[in-house]
């Protein structure tokens, strides 16, 4: 009798043959590599130490420490298949809990960069405050500021800034730069200024808050691009490929088998 259960192997004895659809096969998976975005939850704490405790930062803080958590979590999931699990229905599990996850992280990005963006605008308003800011004849000294010479523009600017001179900078410093005689970067770089000279902490916040809310929007980014990897998409591929293929084999095989279609070849 033909045995299929053994074969001859290269060296000439018998081996046991492996029926590779009677035992889950596993492919190799993609190396899932991140930057520290993603593989530390502790910017956060960087954040707070540079602009202090505040609302916004602590909010833009956990978003990060959340997208960190979660992408280590499914990471090590990836690297667990449970063995009741075929491979395929394990990283078709992964993939859905990583776009769970992905959906949750674009809520919670979303709410703590509105929070900061509004602690961006009361901190301007509080800088403005704490040196009298206003904007009243802005008009007549843009257009003054404006006929000025470099040199005289920037030593105008410059004694404003040292004096906190409210009512020189709201001018200067709103609307359109042009309207001044300045460029865009020379503009922001007389609003840092200002603020460095009478309210340093709330640009130590401010900065901080800017910094944070770049990173934290980053680390979702990479989060979202890195699903492809550690959801192993391309071997996921393979395997409905492969499923479909065997449905329509198994169609196929279903056709050949049926007796009508038999006799009918004989009559016709």
């Amino acid at each position: 009798m033909f045995r299929t259960d053994v074969h001859m192997g290269d060296n000439g004895k018998l081996k046991a043959t492996v029926d590779q659809n009677s035992i889950d096969t596993r492919k190799p998976l993609p190396k899932v590599e991140a930057t520290n975005l993603l593989t530390s939850s502790a910017h956060g704490e960087s954040w707070l130490q540079k602009g202090g405790e505040n609302d916004a930062l602590r909010s833009l803080s956990r978003a990060q420490g959340e997208i960190a958590g979660s992408f280590a979590r499914l990471t090590e999931w990836r690297g667990k298949q449970s063995p009741h699990l075929t491979q395929a229905q394990h990283l078709d599990t992964v993939a859905r809990e990583y776009e769970r996850n992905t959906r949750a992280h674009a809520n919670r990005v979303d709410m703590a960069t509105e929070h900061a963006n509004a602690e961006l605008k009361n901190l301007d308003a509080q800088a403005r405050q704490a040196v009298g800011w206003t904007e009243d004849n802005a008009q007549e000294l843009r257009s003054v500021v404006r006929s000025m010479d470099p040199g005289e523009r920037s030593e105008f600017i410059g004694q404003a800034i040292e004096n906190g001179d409210g009512s020189a900078l709201g001018p200067v410093l709103s609307g359109h730069p042009a309207l001044s005689g300045l460029t865009g970067e020379q503009q922001q770089a007389y609003q840092r200024a200002y603020k460095a000279k009478h309210t340093p902490k709330l640009l130590a916040t401010e900065d901080a808050i800017k910094e944070a809310k770049g990173k934290v929007r980053a680390a979702f980014v990479e989060f979202m691009e890195a699903g492809d990897t550690v959801t192993a998409k391309e071997v996921r591929e393979q395997y409905e490929q492969e499923a479909q293929e065997a449905a329509e084999a198994r169609q196929r095989a279903a056709g050949v088998g049926d007796p009508t279609d038999r006799w009918d070849m004989f009559t016709s």
